[in-house]
């Protein structure tokens, strides 16, 4: 795949998908419209439908610009606790399994 990135959405997911896209663009500076309008023109072209999902292959810029859209949209949702300190946690947990591997 060159380097892309495969992405695939059950239709409610990409409809969600072009309309943060779209919101995107009326807001956004013109650098980040061309952007917006890049990405656009290229899910609305390239990708494809099978069994009621989409899928698309994103180049990396275009996957970094799908991460963005989707964090700058992620306000509605609701964490059920700290998932950082789990993470920090399991690191830790990690890098000592790792010291001991390394003393044995």
């Amino acid at each position: 795949m060159n380097g892309q990135v495969r992405v695939t959405f059950i239709e409610n997911d990409f409809n969600k998908i072009v309309e943060l896209t779209n919101e995107s663009l009326e807001k956004s500076n013109e650098e980040s419209q061309k952007d917006g309008k890049k990405f656009f023109d290229k899910i609305m072209t390239y990708s494809y439908v099978k069994d009621g999902k989409v899928t698309m292959n994103l180049y990396p810029s275009e996957a970094r610009f799908l991460i963005n859209l989707l964090n700058r949209n992620s306000i509605i949702v609701e964490t059920s606790k700290n998932w950082m300190e789990e993470l920090i946690a399991k690191k830790e947990e990690y890098k000592k399994s790792k010291e001991s591997d390394l003393n044995a």
